[in-house]
């Protein structure tokens, strides 16, 4: 009970402060403000991260509140969802137990990235929804409940395009383990569905101002890269090793004694770099939360390793669970 007391604890200072920063003028993205996305005149492609605005706009249009207050409950919703999720993801690995004492690690860590290291505090209503399906979408994958799946796939489209990175986390897990026939139709299936979602999302605001589909950011991030380097900006590579709130570097630790899946699933993080190098803002930290999200649970599960190595009454098998409970 106490846990769970400092977990709201966390909970509440993390939501308070994203509700403040993403609510103030100073933090918004003057072409993709709160106001615009909801109104559905930002520009492109911030505008066709349409799911959280498209709620919000729908339920001021039925006076049951103003924009602020609305937002305001959508991150602390948000943020439950994220938490909510990252508990399923690890009970498919850990007992209860222990997914109930490493689920809440999320909040701190995210709390960190967003606005503690540095230069560039943006944040937008799509970031921790996002998270939060990639979850629930792994879980599913995990499960094999592809049905649902496949509605979680689209409605995280809805919500932002990195959702294409559920696709790279079912091959990296699949591989190997089903017959490639059945391993490209899912491929397939699941990339139809994004080109589907996301040309009728660009077909919706196609007279929108923006970039489009994406922004290009490779030479801005080149020029970064060059100053980090050569040591000219001392913010963000000073910011850069302590991404993650630092846990990537246990992620080593333990390694043939966690699952399978787990080990995978960190192939979703140099792609997702990769990707970001060219399209996304190296400055905001926040494009990296999908490979948070899976840098954390190897961590977690690192965590475990050493709590059953100390407690000496019970191996992790190769699930990931505590053997003999």
């Amino acid at each position: 009970m106490l846990l769970w007391v400092v977990v709201f604890g966390i909970y509440a200072r993390l939501a308070k402060q994203a509700a403040v920063v993403i609510l103030m003028d100073s933090y918004q993205y003057e072409r993709a403000t709160v106001a615009s996305v909801v109104a559905f005149r930002a520009a492109t492609p911030f505008q066709y991260r349409v799911l959280v605005p498209a709620v919000i706009h729908w339920v001021a249009a039925h006076g049951h509140g103003d924009l602020r207050r609305l937002a305001d409950a959508a991150v602390w919703i948000s943020l439950l969802a994220v938490l909510g999720c990252f508990l399923a993801l690890l009970r498919c690995f850990l007992p209860f137990g222990l997914s109930v004492v490493f689920a809440p690690t999320i909040l701190p860590v995210l709390w960190w990235d967003h606005t503690q290291i540095g230069t560039d505090h943006f944040l937008y209503l799509s970031d921790f929804p996002a998270v939060a399906f990639l979850a629930l979408g792994i879980t599913l994958l995990l499960k094999r409940r592809y049905g649902w799946f496949y509605l979680v796939f689209v409605v995280a489209t809805v919500n932002r395009e990195t959702s294409i990175l559920l696709t790279v986390a079912f091959l990296a897990m699949a591989y190997g383990r089903e017959p490639l026939r059945r391993l490209a139709g899912h491929a397939a299936a699941q990339a139809a569905l994004w080109v589907v979602t996301t040309s009728a999302l660009r077909h919706a605001f196609a007279d929108n101002p923006g970039a489009g589909t994406y922004e290009l950011h490779l030479w801005g991030n080149l020029e970064l890269t060059r100053q980090i380097l050569l040591g000219a900006n001392t913010m963000l590579g000073a910011a850069m090793p302590l991404l993650f709130g630092g846990a990537y570097a246990i992620v080593p630790f333990f390694w043939s004694r966690r699952s399978t899946e787990a080990k995978r699933l960190l192939w979703l993080v140099p792609v997702e770099f990769a990707i970001m190098f060219f399209v996304g803002n190296i400055l905001e930290l926040r494009i990296y939360d999908d490979a948070l999200l899976i840098v954390l649970l190897n961590a977690c599960l690192v965590a475990a390793c050493f709590v059953a190595a100390v407690d000496g009454d019970g191996a992790v098998r190769a699930d990931g669970r505590r053997a003999g409970r």
